[in-house]
């Protein structure tokens, strides 16, 4: 039991989101280290291996691929004033398709290995034959393991927009994908078909195109995406709706191909079986062939790979007349991926499945006395709920790490839905099997419909009113406390097992209170500096956050939409307030009615609590938008937007009795920072040069900070407004390649010196915080290498 307990403690290390030292090379360690399990014969030597070799090989190959991630180039420009652009390689290749393509709003996209390029890229600098592309196109897809030849694009895939947020180089990475392409020009070849691509086209895609069809059929629309997605990994349009009330109770894990649904693949096979008597060499052939091919029709998922191996390693322990120790089980498998693939390592669902596995098994070994002699409804409830319970507990790291925040009620969710889930999926399995037979296979299309159809509305109901709780990125000391508890809670469950009557509810009591307590601590969020203020990456728009000493919050405009729907403060400031437990907002401003300054005020509406709007020129129609309960202001120089100590935020345009100019960016407010009578910062919106010199004519003081209005704009930050203000630092928040070519102002130097340039382009989000003494500390969300021309 102590080993198996050292085994969790040793992954849930290697998962937690600290940072390891840079420049260690962890590749050849990590393979040196997934062979050592293959050379032990004595049975205490697991434990102590794995305790050191897991988080080892976890924690040293996160580092060499950040470290090489951050050497690697992204973007270009000219000098450090100019428009950015993203580093981008035109090659012709070869390529082998190894994944079933994926509807996009432009086209398709497919994971491919590059067979051949031209330039060959040896030296590192772009693609090279063996590395494995994330591509793109248009037109009609390409089969799974099909051969391409095209030119193609290539660029590395972008980081995190903000600070511990979705980085699509670490979730390319962690599937083996080094780039990003997109198809340029296909090039005709002569047609040729090897033993890949011919059992693909003639078996592996009617079957798959039969089986989508048949749910398509059968099913009404958002139950036959559903189905497609669980049982075949397809992700047609339309899921991402339905797959949100899922994830908000907990249960996004219900759509990957993965245990689950190995598990009832295997286990249907199995019943089918039975009548048949079979050996266990026969199981073990017919599952291993059936789940070969289901894996093939799921497109190859790593997640649905594991899950077979797994199933198919489980059953050749009575085929060897020998009985197979579960976590020894995970432990092998856990390596063979390891060699297979090192960068499954910093995969969050590879993390997230071993974690969920070993804390599901490790549970029930410690709970096994406590079930014991209970009747069968209490062992079963009870197993199924510590079943979650373990699940959910042993996955906190990676959650805090990869995600941010948790659903308290995610056990319970789970105690219904995924029994339900499993029978609503067995069932439409068994009736797609049995559809030559008409009316028996639509009557289990109907049972099936009809319970996801319940679960769907049941969790489209629930998620509004769930409780979720924010996991900020943990430091050692969190990790050191979450060990500790896992240890104590182990010990105290253990030493229940032993004992009965009031001792034995006393040890349990004792668990409960020690996991809330801990849990508690965790989701804890710190007390921030004296002053923080987030300037948001949002792309080619303006997204601010303040937050005062006093936990109060202004939002300062929203960013711009996309065209196909969404917006970068939905996909990345959202999540970001989740981690934080920041559902309220004091007040928004929005600086004026331009879409890339308040394009998604919806979606802020919809996501946060906001106490006042601030608004100018489109006050009275943002109002009519709101609803008569929400409250709309317009301000004006002098108006405080927010005090917290001595922090505050005001209004220093428009300013009363001034006329405003005749354009929009002249119209916008502008909002002064000030730490007990002195200015800090300046947040200028798109301000040009004809409002400067209106707001020239008030007091305008020196600053820490300026946001440089208009993106950076040579429109803006005239040289007299510059030496009114001499900030020390300047803020510029543009988009990669956005069509205004911004920054185009140059130097912002200035009467008292050239400032310091920040920008989002390059460095994503901007952390600005100030201590109690008003000294400031700047970070950013990543440390980008530029390539300058000159």
């Amino acid at each position: 039991m102590l080993w198996a307990l050292l085994w969790m403690l040793g992954l849930a290390i290697g998962s937690a989101p600290h940072r390891a030292p840079a420049g260690l090379d962890a590749l050849p360690w990590a393979r040196i280290g997934a062979l050592t399990p293959l050379l032990l014969c004595g049975p205490s030597a697991g434990p102590c291996l794995f305790l050191i070799a897991t988080p080892g090989a976890a924690y040293l190959h996160e580092s060499s691929s950040r470290a090489a991630d951050a050497r690697r180039p992204r973007l270009e420009c000219a000098d450090t004033w100019s428009p950015s652009r993203r580093i981008t390689r035109r090659c012709a290749a070869r390529l082998r398709i190894l994944s079933w393509p994926r509807p996009t709003a432009s086209g398709w996209s497919a994971a491919a290995v590059i067979g051949a390029v031209t330039p060959d890229s040896t030296t590192g600098d772009g693609p090279s034959p063996g590395e494995a592309v994330m591509l793109r196109g248009r037109g009609a897809p390409p089969r799974l393991w099909e051969r391409l030849d095209c030119v193609m694009d290539v660029s590395a895939p972008r980081q995190a927009d903000v600070q511990d947020g979705f980085s699509m180089a670490r979730f390319l990475r962690g599937r083996g994908l080094r780039w990003e392409g997109r198809v340029r020009e296909d090039r005709e070849t002569e047609p040729s078909a090897d033993l890949l691509e011919t059992i693909v086209s003639s078996g592996v895609q009617p079957t798959r195109r039969w089986m989508l069809d048949h749910f398509e059929a059968a099913y009404p629309r958002r139950e036959g995406i559903l189905l497609g997605s669980v049982l075949l990994g397809e992700k047609g349009a339309g899921l991402r709706e339905i797959r949100s009330a899922f994830a908000a109770l907990g249960l996004a894990h219900l759509f990957a191909v993965s245990g689950l649904h190995i598990g009832l693949v295997a286990s249907i096979l199995l019943a089918l079986m039975v009548p048949l008597r079979p050996t266990p060499l026969m199981r073990w052939s017919v599952l291993g062939a059936a789940l070969a091919l289901y894996i093939v029709l799921t497109g190859m998922a790593s997640s649905s790979v594991r899950a077979a191996g797994l199933a198919v390693v489980g059953l050749s322990g009575p085929l060897l007349g020998a009985r197979i120790d579960s976590l020894r089980l995970l432990g092998l498998l856990f390596w063979a991926s390891i060699v297979w693939q090192p960068d499954l390592g910093i995969d969050s669902g590879f993390r997230l499945s071993y974690l969920a596995a070993g804390g599901i098994v490790l549970v029930l070994r410690l709970t096994g006395p406590l079930l014991k002699g209970r009747g069968r409804a209490v062992r079963w409830l009870g197993g199924s709920f510590l079943v979650s319970l373990g699940a959910q507990w042993a996955t906190l790291p990676e959650l805090a790490a990869a995600f941010g925040w948790v659903n308290i009620l995610a056990p319970l969710y789970n105690l219904a839905a995924v029994p339900l889930f499993g029978a609503a999926v067995t069932i439409a399995f068994v009736g797609m099997l049995v559809s030559p037979m008409r009316w028996i296979g639509d009557a289990l299309a109907a049972c099936a419909w009809a319970i996801l159809r319940a679960l769907e509305v049941g969790a489209a109901r629930l998620c509004d009113s769930t409780l979720v709780e924010g996991l900020p990125a943990w430091d050692r000391g969190d990790l050191l406390l979450y060990l500790a508890g896992v240890g104590g809670m182990a010990a105290c469950l253990g030493l229940a097992g032993r004992w009965a009557g009031r001792r034995r509810l006393g040890g349990v009591a004792a668990c409960v209170l020690m996991g809330g307590a801990i849990f508690a601590l965790l989701c804890r969020e710190g007390r921030p500096d004296a002053m923080v203020v987030h300037q948001f990456d949002v792309g080619q728009g303006d997204c601010a956050l303040f937050r005062f000493p006093d936990g109060g919050t202004v939002l300062v405009d929203t960013g711009d939409r996309w065209r196909s729907g969404g917006s970068p403060f939905q996909m990345s400031v959202v999540p970001w307030l989740r981690r934080h437990d920041i559902t309220r907002v004091d007040a928004v401003v929005l600086t004026h009615h331009h879409a890339d300054h308040d394009a998604a005020w919806r979606s802020v509406d919809a996501a946060l609590e906001v106490g006042r709007w601030w608004a100018v020129t489109w006050r009275d129609s943002l109002a009519s938008r709101l609803g008569p309960d929400a409250v709309v202001r317009a301000p004006a120089a002098g108006d405080t937007i927010r005090r917290g100590g001595d922090w505050i935020l005001r209004c220093l345009y428009p300013i009363p009795g001034k006329a405003l100019p005749d354009g929009e960016n002249d119209r916008s407010i502008v909002l002064e920072l000030d730490h007990g009578g002195k200015a800090v910062g300046l947040w200028m919106g798109d301000l040009e040069t004809e409002g400067e010199e209106i707001l020239l004519d008030s007091d305008l003081r020196p600053v820490q900070v300026l946001k440089a209005g208009h993106h950076g704009s040579r429109t803006s930050s005239s040289r007299p407004f510059l030496d009114a203000c001499r900030p020390e630092r300047v803020l510029i928040s543009c988009g990669v390649e956005n069509r205004h070519s911004h920054p185009s102002h140059g130097s912002f130097s200035a009467a008292g010196g050239t400032p310091v340039m920040m920008r989002t382009d390059i460095r994503g989000t901007l952390r600005l915080a100030w201590d109690g003494a008003g000294r400031l500390r700047a970070e950013s969300a990543r440390e980008t290498r530029v390539h300058y021309d000159r």
